[in-house]
């Protein structure tokens, strides 16, 4: 996504997270907030709460757990 031309922003990122979350996609879901986390963009807690509890569902434990921990290392800084 971040390939592209036009600079992605936080309200396009959160429709990604929230459809592939909504599809069923949770990893895909954790690479685009990865993504969004790297261009310097703010956190959305609420996707990121959708993300984990979703690979949580589809037994990912580990990713997800990465990821909560990823989101509160973000909070510290």
């Amino acid at each position: 996504m971040k390939i592209k031309t036009h600079p992605p922003n936080r309200p396009v990122y959160a429709m990604f997270t929230t459809m592939c979350g909504r599809g069923g996609r949770f990893v895909e879901a954790a690479n685009y907030l990865v993504e969004m986390t790297e261009m310097g963009l703010t956190r959305i807690s609420r996707c990121f709460d959708f993300a984990t509890d979703g690979l949580k569902n589809c037994r990912k434990h580990d990713l997800a757990e990465k990821i909560e921990q990823w989101e509160v290392s973000l909070l510290c800084v």
